[in-house]
């Protein structure tokens, strides 16, 4: 039963971008804003019915990467991450009702320094 199993697998192509957000309502200087595209078929072909929602990982110094956040809603498709001065690795994944979870997306690096915030 694995091809069942493999049919059922997410593929998030996201071009994924990572800009303050200071122009937007109410924002805060360390407000950085995640945009991707939502996928919209399984990696078999088949059409993408069950989008439960996507969860954004961070990698951190050990080379772990690790949810910085988990968003129920299959129909964002930006989020607002609070992040101070440092470097910073972003990739994110799709999840389905069932629990399935794609792969990682391609990556975002961004380094914020106190002249870029």
């Amino acid at each position: 039963m694995r091809d069942a199993v493999d049919s059922k697998r997410l593929m998030i192509t996201v071009v994924v971008a990572l800009a303050p957000s200071g122009d937007a309502p109410g924002a805060t200087p360390n407000k950085h804003t995640l945009q991707w595209s939502a996928p919209t078929e399984n990696i078999d072909g088949s059409p993408l019915t069950d989008l439960a929602g996507f969860r954004i990982y961070s990698l951190d110094s050990t080379g772990v990467y690790n949810v910085v956040a988990e968003l129920n809603d299959p129909g964002l498709t930006s989020y607002a991450l609070d992040i101070a001065i440092g470097s910073y690795q972003f990739v994110m994944t799709a999840f389905d009702s069932d629990g399935n979870e794609s792969g990682f997306s391609n990556s975002v690096v961004k380094t914020v320094s106190s002249t870029s915030i």
